[in-house]
């Protein structure tokens, strides 16, 4: 069994590497796709660099798969959602 200092180091390099990958996105000019528990199946937030958040929902298209955009969110949705996803 790790020892807690062991865990709390890994979920820093978790963090930093999840904060790294976030601002690569950006400035390659991807949007960060984020995963919440409290989606439903197939659904998911892109941030874009401009800090806007949109909630989309995968479908199934013929053969393929196409992210659909269900809402943007407003300033303050876009804020708590960003706040809990990239709080330590």
């Amino acid at each position: 069994m790790e020892s807690t200092d062991t865990i709390e180091a890994m979920n820093d390099r978790i963090h930093a590497a999840t904060i790294k990958l976030r601002e690569d996105n950006f400035r390659d000019g991807f949007s960060f796709m984020m995963f919440s528990k409290n989606l439903s199946e197939g659904e998911a937030y892109h941030e874009y660099s401009d800090g806007h958040i949109e909630l989309t929902q995968l479908e199934k298209e013929d053969d393929d798969m196409v992210s659909k955009v269900v809402k943007t969110l407003s300033k303050e949705d876009a804020d708590r959602v960003r706040a809990e996803y990239l709080e330590e």
